[in-house]
Formats: C-alpha cells, structure tokens, sequence
C-alpha cells in the first residue's frame, strides 16, 4: 500500500493573513514585449500610517518604496527622510535627485503602488497630512 504524501506545512503571520491581494499589472516595453507581475496596491490612507523613525514609506511618482531600512543609508538621514515620511515624495525627490537614483533603488525599495484611483486625490493627500 503506497504511503500517502507527506504533510506539508504552511506558515503565515497574522499580518499576511489579511494583507489585501495583490493585483495584476501588465508591462509593455517599446519593443511590444509586454510582462505581468504582481504588484502589492495601497491607498493613501495606507501610507499616511507609515510616517514614523522606524517605519518609513513614501511615493514616488504613484509607486510606494518602504525606506526604513534605508535611513542610515541615505545621505541626509532622517533629517531629509522624516519629513516626507507617510507622504507623496515626489516633488522633494525630483528636486534632489535624477531617476537614475529612482532605477537603481526601485528593485530594493519599492514595495507597490498606490491605486489608481487614489492618484486622482493627490490634492487631499496632501491636505490630510496639513490638516493632521
């Protein structure tokens, strides 16, 4: 009598458990070659909570990049991070650095995006956080 297959376990925290799914999106280069992964999608309100030393997101042009473990890294710190910490980044970024910055840190950084439809709310992203 054949053994039956062996168990197997699977292991997940609490957090992962209820982490909203991710969503397909489709790449296409100018070649026509096109390319579909998975993004993680946030809202807004996902990023204003991470706005703390030891819990930093930002966006950057619609994408969400956790830069936590980049504080020390960076050149100018959290006195440079912390403001622009649960916030749009872009208009600093862009002020500061090339996208050649943007390439280089993507693939480490970037954790997803924010959804399309919250990008139209910029102006009460920005609001919010005045307000707060």
């Amino acid at each position: 009598m054949p053994h039956p297959p062996a168990a197997t376990t699977i292991t997940t925290t609490v957090q992962d458990a209820f982490q909203k799914p991710k969503k397909s999106v489709t790449f296409s280069s100018n070649q026509g070659a096109s390319e579909s992964i998975s993004l993680e999608t946030f809202t807004i309100e996902d990023v204003l909570a991470h706005d703390k030393a030891d819990d930093i997101w930002v966006v950057i042009d619609g994408e969400v990049f956790d830069l936590t473990s980049f504080v020390d890294e960076h050149p100018g710190g959290r006195k440079v991070l912390l403001p622009v910490a649960g916030k749009d980044a872009t208009k600093q970024f862009r002020k500061h650095h090339r996208d050649a910055i943007l390439i280089r840190y993507r693939p480490r950084f970037k954790i997803g995006v924010v959804e399309p439809e919250e990008k139209k709310l910029r102006s009460r992203f920005s609001f919010w956080r005045r307000s707060h």
